[in-house]
């Protein structure tokens, strides 16, 4: 990586190229999530396959799945989520990786309208204004839905890691908070923080340290960034924005670098990742931490 210089620079805007089977799951968020599933289908010789396997992230048209088979790219299979009735016919998009829990392919569901993992995906558009992207759960009727903060909201959910919302199906205004404990959810990498957040609730400090300014939020919260060579890192996240977010970091993340960043973050409820490139960076002459800037890949 070049020495850098201790200002801001900023990276010109490039093209950027997206796997099929990413380009398949970006048109909704996708949320990091771990569901027992079973797969099956007929292999080549016309015989019937059912075994176990597990979702790595899910969203509205399709999914991550770990499981031990080998699937073909094009062959169409059954979902079924283990202990629920519901099932869906896929599609496999192709195969990513090998991991400890089998062999990881992408999938896209052949009918979206099926609610296969109970939750509500609202318009992906929706979500280019938004500060923070969330899944938050209704605590009258327990529904689970991605939530689409505003700047107001989100200091709201960050302070009291709760907040009023509309329930289409309660009908009234509810009270909406993270489904913590309910999924078992798990990291795709290794995580590592040099700080104590790695299984803490984001850390919010807004009250006189919020710098509200040009649609930022000044902040202190917990966020991932996930960068396949590194791995995945827990940071502090400094502000907020609809477009991007600046963190602090003691890795060397390259300009231009894409990366996928979870913020506010937990361990131990659904996150949603989201695509973005580094975009500048600064060092802090404080401690030996670099303060980066990104911003959301639309």
């Amino acid at each position: 990586m070049p020495t850098r210089e201790p200002n801001w620079r900023s990276v010109a805007h490039g093209q950027t190229t997206t796997c099929p089977v990413a380009k398949n799951l970006r048109r909704s968020e996708r949320i990091l999530l771990n569901l027992a599933i079973c797969v099956s289908g007929k292999a080549e010789k016309n015989q019937d396959f059912s075994k176990e396997g597990l979702t790595l992230g899910v969203g509205r048209y399709g999914a991550r799945i770990a499981v031990d088979l080998e699937l073909r790219t094009g062959q169409n299979i059954v979902i079924q989520r283990v202990g629920i009735d519901e099932r869906a016919e896929a599609q496999v998009v192709g195969k990513i990786e090998d991991r400890p829990q089998g062999r990881v392919y992408g999938i896209k569901l052949l009918e979206p309208a099926v609610t296969l993992w109970d939750i509500t995906f609202p318009p992906f558009v929706e979500s280019q204004q938004a500060v923070v992207r969330v899944v938050l759960r209704c605590v009258a009727c327990r529904r689970l839905e991605v939530a689409y903060l505003n700047d107001f909201e989100t200091k709201g959910f960050l302070a009291h890691h709760c907040l009023a919302r509309l329930c289409f199906k309660c009908g009234v205004w509810t009270t909406w908070n993270r489904p913590y404990g309910e999924m078992l959810t798990a990291p795709s990498f290794p995580l590592r923080s040099d700080s104590q957040g790695q299984n803490s609730e984001p850390v919010s400090a807004l009250g006189d340290h919020d710098k509200h300014s040009h649609g930022r939020i000044r902040l202190e919260a917990v966020g991932c960034i996930r960068h396949p060579p590194l791995g995945d890192e827990i940071v502090l996240v400094v502000d907020l924005a609809p477009g991007g977010l600046r963190f602090c970091s003691a890795n060397n993340y390259s300009e231009g670098s894409h990366v996928e960043v979870a913020a506010p973050y937990s361990s131990k409820a659904p996150n949603i990742f989201a695509p973005a490139r580094i975009v500048s960076y600064r060092k802090c002459p404080e401690n030996a931490h670099t303060e980066y800037g990104m911003t959301y890949i639309v």
